[in-house]
């Protein structure tokens, strides 16, 4: 069973990754990598069609999520959690190895046509992203000059305006991996935790120090866009303070401050804090209503729905705050 298959590597593992492991994962990651590079003039939008289906049909992805998993002490099933299968997804496909697994029949059956599995998503990216379907976007606009309702425009094309006036389109967030983490780490968001579809539209996010604080009375997190460190030199940074919670609670808290990053990325309006909102009377709720804020924790109340939901839920309703409250900054 792959939860004693963890246990047996568990003696392995380092604080806070074991090496051997992560080796292995990021060696895969790699591979599936080279074998998927993106090329619009090709079947599927792929290099190399074949290697393609090759890396799907050997579950490469798959593998190497199940090592870095390992690598980190991730859990490799949902034990405990009910209403999901037990098997995670990718401890599914890296067992079944690919034929008969119902991941890479529906990742064959995309490079064929071209097409999209509809997986989940959840950050909301930009134009600047190196991922962002431009031919879409040129519909998206064509149908909002027309006049067009933006919930048809978001269904249509999968493109919509947020409230400061700049398109956005939604990332996958489904399999990004935030580790919990017993003691404190400070390295570049590439090795700290996996979220491929996010590098892929925004490289420079690798550089991103991620720091966790475990202990203490603190919980939340934190993004900075200019931090000077020692180690590193400037870089932006992003801090989870008792990083002990759930992995899931983690993941949640990485989600919420990397659109942070993205809105310094994309000139989307921003967050902030309530120390530097001292203009307004309320500096709690002037910073409940920011735009960025707000954003910010729709990512995070969109990142358990089903694909389905998602095309049904306009991202603009997900916002806790009426957008004609809003403060763009």
């Amino acid at each position: 069973m792959p939860n004693e298959l963890q246990g047996l590597l568990g003696g392995m593992q380092a604080t806070p990754r074991n090496k051997l492991m992560g080796l292995l994962a990021d060696g895969l990651k790699a591979a599936d990598r080279y074998a998927n590079k993106p090329d619009p003039t090709m079947p599927g939008g792929k290099a190399n069609p074949p290697l393609s289906l090759l890396s799907d049909l050997a579950s490469l992805k798959s593998l190497a999520e199940v090592a870095n998993n390992v690598s980190y002490g991730y859990p490799l099933t949902n034990k405990g959690v009910a209403n999901v299968p037990f098997l995670k997804t990718e401890t599914a496909d890296a067992l079944m190895m690919a034929p008969i697994s119902p991941r890479n029949a529906l990742a064959a059956a995309a490079l064929a046509g071209g097409g999209d599995t509809a997986a989940m998503k959840a950050i909301f990216a930009g134009i600047g992203a190196k991922t962002a379907d431009k031919a879409a976007l040129a519909r998206a606009e064509k149908l909002a000059a027309s006049g067009a309702d933006p919930k048809a425009i978001w269904r249509d094309t999968g493109w919509f305006k947020g409230g400061d006036g700049k398109w956005r389109f939604e990332i996958d967030d489904s399999e990004a991996v935030v580790p919990k983490y017993s003691k404190h780490v400070m390295r570049p968001l590439e090795e700290a935790m996996m979220h491929e579809p996010l590098e892929a539209a925004y490289p420079s996010v690798k550089n991103i120090i991620f720091e966790t604080s475990p202990g203490g009375n603190l919980s939340g997190a934190e993004y900075r866009a200019n931090v000077n460190f020692h180690k590193f030199g400037p870089r932006e940074s992003l801090v989870i303070r008792n990083s002990e919670e759930s992995a899931n609670q983690n993941k949640s808290l990485a989600l919420h401050e990397l659109q942070h990053a993205i809105q310094q990325r994309e000139g989307f309006s921003g967050g902030g804090n309530p120390a530097n909102l001292r203009e307004y009377a309320d500096p709690q709720d002037a910073y409940w209503r920011l735009a960025g804020e707000a954003e910010a924790r729709a990512v995070q109340q969109r990142r358990n729905l089903t694909a389905q939901q998602r095309r049904d839920l306009f991202p603009l309703d997900s916002y806790d705050v009426p957008i004609n409250s809003l403060i763009y900054r």
